[in-house]
């Protein structure tokens, strides 16, 4: 069995040598052009809870890569620091810079 070599361009990151030797992806799902920081998920998976920092909060329903969708956007007056789920129960909870949750 050969094997394939990846050639060296000019002390490139591995992962731009991978992507050059992958065909072309499709974007599935992206975010605005603002920050993301903080991403809690849910213990099945279902939900992705993301803060940005312009202030929203993007509440995603993934239960299926190719066909998730945004579920609610929720706009805060300050940039998200923090976001955590509560296991039991559909809520989450978020704190922004100005310390309230």
């Amino acid at each position: 069995m050969r094997r394939r070599t990846v050639p060296r361009l000019l002390s490139a990151p591995l992962a731009f040598c991978l992507r050059w030797l992958c065909p072309p992806q499709v974007d599935v799902k992206s975010f605005p052009d603002a920050l993301i920081n903080p991403l809690a998920a849910n213990s099945e998976g279902m939900y992705i809870v993301v803060g940005g920092s312009s202030g929203n909060i993007y509440l995603w329903e993934v239960w299926s890569v190719g066909r998730g969708r945004l579920f609610r956007n929720i706009v805060f007056p300050t940039i998200i620091d923090a976001i955590a789920l509560n296991p039991g129960d559909n809520v989450f909870f978020a704190s922004g810079r100005d310390g309230k949750i």
